[in-house]
């Protein structure tokens, strides 16, 4: 789960911000807080709404934490530089910018940060905290003449175990992360490195409005509770499809809306006995693909069923459903998978070609279905709706907004102090709580 962030000099973020899942002393909705077991422990919220207008910078806080997923699990090849954008409205464009996070993995809690340029990765740190302490792990400091790493803390098997670690740590290339780099190399003597790693790797999801959940193909054959899943949720949220189904094509299908061309360089690229899924370049049609241990291949692709008249199911393609419902589908594996496993999620504007009623009710599943796992759900929107004191508590509304500077800065609702019975939505709307557009006299235009 991701307690905090803090960010500085990336993106639209100057001085250090921080955004925080940490509740506020409240006993309204304790299911949407991951409890603690003890003194030391820290709860967290299991979920957040962040608003603000177009360009305020609410949507860098996920790419800000994208690239730390990628410093962290990625990392671009050896003398490549790292790609991203400090900020730019600041007296002095460039030095050396921050990501910090803070997260929870079971009953444990870590902070992992990075402060970097382009360039090199300059120091990198994790610790493993709690409510009133921390314990190093690891302290990593780089400049172009070396590299040194602290690993005083651990305790270490035996004395090869403590040179590998430092062996490793030493020749992690400029650019690049320990947490990578200790993966790479099968450095197993730090449970705490295998665990952070992990977590950004299989448990942080994140999705932008034009991501495209891949692959639910290779799952319908073994996981007959997807397709179930899929036709509940498209009956609870009353899209007309009736179900989803696995049809076989075949490869020289005009159908298949990919050049031969393209298609057969990635068949060519998957060893046998593997898979892989492959789009169109409108993002509308995706295909999976499976290669058998003797090369033989199979493409797949998903149909919608509707019911006519009689009762009977009609195939559709998903391209000939609206964007709402092909959102929606891209959704429904997030809610199962949230519902099986630990996982964070990071939706970026989850209102995108969804009617008011369906983001909500997405949200409220969530939180009505979710109260026994450490899943979180954390989205951006535009979606007044969801400014409801009923549904959410309000230390999980937060604002970004920015200053005249161009810098982004977050605040919560909380910090309003609002009584339980306001109208937030009217409220936000009126501009009592920032993050919205404020527009010009339109006699100014000289239309």
């Amino acid at each position: 789960m991701l307690i905090r962030v803090f960010a500085s000099n990336v993106l639209s973020f100057d001085k250090e911000v921080e955004f925080s899942l940490i509740p506020a002393k409240s006993n309204i909705r304790g299911s949407h807080v991951d409890r603690v077991d003890s003194r030391d422990d820290i709860p967290v919220l299991k979920t957040a709404i962040l608003y603000g207008a177009n360009a305020s910078g609410k949507s860098n806080l996920i790419k800000l934490m994208k690239l730390l997923q990628c410093i962290a699990t990625r990392s671009p090849k050896t003398n490549k530089e790292i790609p991203y954008e400090p900020f730019k409205l600041g007296k002095k464009v460039g030095g050396t910018s921050k990501i910090e996070v803070e997260i929870k993995i079971g009953k444990f809690c870590y902070a992992y940060g990075v402060r970097f340029n382009r360039k090199l990765i300059k120091e990198e740190w994790l610790y493993k905290i709690n409510k009133r302490s921390e314990k190093k792990i690891f302290v990593r400091k780089s400049t172009l003449k070396g590299t040194t790493v602290d690993l005083d803390s651990v305790n270490f098997k035996n004395k090869e175990d403590n040179q590998f670690a430092l062996f490793v740590g030493k020749g992690t290339p400029l650019n690049q992360s320990f947490l990578k780099e200790s993966k790479s190399r099968n450095l197993n003597s730090i449970d705490e490195i295998n665990s952070v790693f992990n977590w950004f790797d299989e448990k942080l999801n994140i999705f932008f409005p034009k991501t495209r959940f891949r692959g639910m193909e290779f799952h319908f054959d073994k996981e007959n509770e997807l397709s179930k899943s899929i036709t509940e949720f498209m009956s609870y949220f009353g899209t007309g499809v009736s179900g989803m189904k696995k049809r076989l094509i075949n490869p020289g299908s005009s159908k298949l809306k990919i050049p031969s061309k393209i298609l057969d360089e990635f068949i060519d690229e998957i060893d046998d006995g593997n898979k892989g899924v492959i789009a169109s370049d409108n993002n509308k049609y995706s295909f999976a693909v499976e290669k058998s241990k003797n090369g033989e291949v199979k493409l797949f692709k998903l149909v919608t069923t509707h019911l006519n008249s009689n009762g009977i199911e009609v195939e559709f393609e998903i391209s000939e459903e609206s964007d709402g419902t092909r959102r929606l589908i891209d959704f429904i594996p997030i809610l199962v998978d949230l519902k099986k496993t630990d996982a964070v999620y990071l939706i970026d504007e989850i209102d995108r070609s969804l009617h008011p009623i369906l983001s909500k009710g997405i949200m409220e599943y969530f939180l009505d279905n979710l109260s026994s796992r450490q899943s979180q759900l954390i989205v951006t929107t535009h979606e007044s709706n969801l400014l409801d004191l009923n549904t959410f508590r309000k230390d999980e509304i937060w604002f970004v907004e920015k200053k005249d500077g161009g810098a982004s800065s977050f605040y919560s609702l909380n910090d309003f102090k609002p009584r339980n019975d306001i109208d937030i939505k009217k409220g936000y709307l009126n501009g009592r709580y920032g993050a919205i557009p404020f527009l010009s006299n339109t006699k100014e235009l000289n239309w």
